[in-house]
């Protein structure tokens, strides 16, 4: 391995709980779908801001925008996969022990930031809704 290359300490639960609330602050530079020239480079810049930010709050250890984002797209993903486990779990046909909650304040910050990338959109046409059985029950005679 190269010498200059030294690994830092790992996020400690407040430095990512900052790094969220930062992400929050520029999602919509950060979040944005578009991909030209322009769009990747406000992004960059939004990191470098971002980065500028983290770095005076925390303090040591220092971390640039690479490492910043590379811990926001891990945690996104794994938020991702905790969401999608209790969503299969709740799909389920019972049985079986109570599965505890697993979300945290970080995984609650992360699908504040990304949204219907985490849970989805609502069908309109799909499912029993109780919107559905409300609205037209009354005009039922029996």
């Amino acid at each position: 391995m190269d010498s200059s290359k030294k690994r830092t300490v790992n996020f400690s639960t407040k430095e990512v709980g900052i790094l969220m609330s930062l992400v929050l602050k520029y999602k919509n530079k950060i979040e944005c779908k578009k991909t030209d020239k322009t769009n990747n480079d406000l992004k960059q810049k939004a990191w470098e801001q971002l980065s500028n930010e983290y770095n005076s709050i925390c303090g040591e250890p220092f971390r640039d925008g690479k490492v910043l984002r590379r811990k926001y797209e891990n945690q996104k993903k794994r938020s991702k996969q905790k969401f999608a486990d209790e969503k299969t779990h709740l799909r389920g046909t019972g049985g079986g022990p109570v599965k505890p909650k697993i979300f945290d304040d970080i995984d609650e910050k992360v699908k504040d930031i990304i949204g219907t990338q985490m849970t989805g959109l609502e069908s309109e046409f799909g499912g029993d809704s109780s919107k559905f059985l409300v609205k037209f029950l009354p005009s039922i005679k029996l």
